[in-house]
């Protein structure tokens, strides 16, 4: 017979796969076996996540009276997360607003322990109240969430609840009609008047329209840049990291090339990243060009490379683009950004790490740079500058590489609609088409480089850079760049940005709130 111990670490072991079924019946046998607090945790958990509610509250009030002194705040907890398993979770429930008023009450939004329930149970009673149509009130209960403490990270395929909250969000102003009124204000609260005020507005329900319908999921990203940028604002919420003495990076020269505004904003904060935001999104089939190389290396075949997605015509052209990719040696791969070594040129003032790096037949190197993007920009002739100057970077300043030349990969991705079980629409994300740019090592690339770098050393010594308020300020770069709720120049009302980043330059009026009278 095995041991309690062994039984325990199978059961767990189940519960890690998520097979709540069969860890149930070893953590049944152990809790016969051995009556303990642990074990009648182990065991009423278990009987929740298998939804054996009345069987998991009859071993709750075993455990209270059994073990009076006993005081865990797991246990607390799991009678907590029950509650909102069979009551908030369960939307058949007529008592479902009561009974959440009532849980609540036995949370709170900023409790370590406790401040999960509270949410997740907002986050349902919303989800009811918008399916019921029962907008007004839903947000009333928006409106008892504060979205800087849900959490920021997705469960699998499914989003996060600070994702969740900003879908709602977006929800109810769509089922409201205001959402365009509401970007209007927001708009109008960030200083943003004129024709920059009409600008951006028409840029924002371009991108949020698709025909006669609303994307939820893409009103709900301006809305989360809307409400960061106020949170920020208001509680000066910023984590400076600026280092007057920082080796300049590769990344940082095509920064700069995009946006000397954004290249500013970099320099001085850390700003998080949107990865975590449309991971959902890809329902798990994001393909990178690795993805894509190593698949070859075992069909030898451009059409199972690509059987992912037909969107992409699969033709003579595609061949001719990738085989000469794919036919070569993967040297250094750094597709996620987590390989941990670094290249510097002579100097060691510049430094980077490509993508990829491959060895052709040849005995040619050349660097790949990939790039997703939703931007519409597929007929596109030449490639954007501030990508090309990365590649440029490569090529010329990491010169231990030997690169020979480069290539420059778009993916370009659309939403596509998915029709659910309830008769909802769900977007998912898939790659519409691709273009790739060779770069060829030559004196007039190295010399649009070389400007870069002067320009960008000169700003770092000089600490300012001159530009053109109204034109460096482009809805729709603007509003696709990852530091725009950190940024005053898209307002296009500063021609001067400095170094480190003065954010506190631009003051905001008011945020507009969510309320029915809106």
């Amino acid at each position: 017979m095995p041991t309690i111990q062994e039984l325990r670490q199978k059961a767990q072991e189940l519960k890690m796969q998520e097979d709540f079924k069969n860890a149930l019946t070893l953590f049944r046998e152990i809790w016969e076996r051995e009556k303990s607090e642990r074990n009648g945790y182990d065991l009423a958990q278990c009987l929740r996540k298998t939804s054996n509610y009345e069987e998991a509250r009859t071993l709750h009030q075993t455990i209270k009276t059994n073990f009076p002194n006993f005081h865990s705040q797991r246990i607390q907890n799991e009678e907590l997360w029950l509650d909102y398993s069979e009551k908030i979770k369960n939307y058949q429930n007529p008592n479902l607003l009561a009974d959440a008023e009532q849980l609540l009450l036995k949370t709170n939004k900023y409790d370590k322990y406790t401040g999960s329930i509270y949410n997740k149970t907002v986050l349902n009673v919303v989800k009811s109240l918008i399916y019921e149509g029962n907008n007004s009130i839903a947000i009333e209960w928006l409106e008892k969430l504060d979205f800087t403490t849900l959490d920021n990270i997705p469960f699998k395929n499914y989003p996060s609840d600070r994702k969740t909250f900003f879908i709602h969000y977006a929800d109810v102003l769509i089922k409201l009609d205001k959402h365009i009124e509401h970007i209007e204000k927001y708009l109008t609260c960030l200083n943003f008047d004129g024709i920059k005020h009409t600008e951006f507005k028409n840029k924002i329900i371009e991108d949020i329209t698709y025909g006669d319908y609303v994307s939820r999921s893409v009103l709900a990203l301006y809305l989360k840049y809307f409400k960061e940028e106020f949170y920020r604002r208001k509680n000066n919420v910023y984590t400076s990291i600026y280092n007057p003495n920082k080796i300049t990076l590769i990344s940082d020269l095509s920064d700069f090339e995009f946006c000397p505004a954004s290249f500013a904003i970099s320099e001085t904060f850390t700003v998080a990243s949107n990865a975590a935001w449309e991971i959902n999104e890809w329902n798990g089939e994001k393909k990178y060009l690795i993805d894509r190389y190593n698949e070859f290396q075992k069909s030898k075949s451009i059409n199972e490379v690509f059987n992912d997605n037909f969107l992409i015509a699969i033709s003579d052209t595609t061949e001719k683009d990738f085989t000469p990719i794919f036919n070569s040696k993967l040297i250094f791969n750094n597709y996620n950004g987590l390989n941990e070594a670094y290249f510097s040129n002579s100097t060691d003032t510049i430094r980077g790490k490509p993508d990829y790096i491959f060895e052709n037949a040849n005995s040619e190197r050349f660097v790949v740079v990939e790039k997703f993007t939703k931007r519409t920009s597929e007929k596109i002739q030449t490639a954007f500058s501030n990508d090309l100057v990365k590649v440029y970077g490569y090529i010329f300043e990491l010169e231990t590489l030997n690169v020979d030349f480069g290539y420059l990969i778009y993916w370009y991705w659309e939403y596509e609609d998915i029709p659910m079980e309830n008769g909802s629409v769900k977007k998912k994300i898939k790659i519409k088409a691709y273009r790739i740019f060779k770069i060829e090592k030559n004196i007039n690339n190295k010399s649009k480089l070389e400007n870069v770098i002067e320009k960008v050393k000169s700003f770092k010594q000089s600490k300012e850079f001159s530009v053109d308020g109204d034109k460096i300020s482009f809805a729709n770069k603007c509003l696709h760049c990852s530091v725009v709720s950190l940024c005053n120049h898209k307002t296009g009302k500063f021609n001067l940005i400095k170094l480190p980043y003065d954010v506190n330059s631009l003051t905001v009026i008011q945020e507009p709130t969510l309320l029915k009278n809106e």
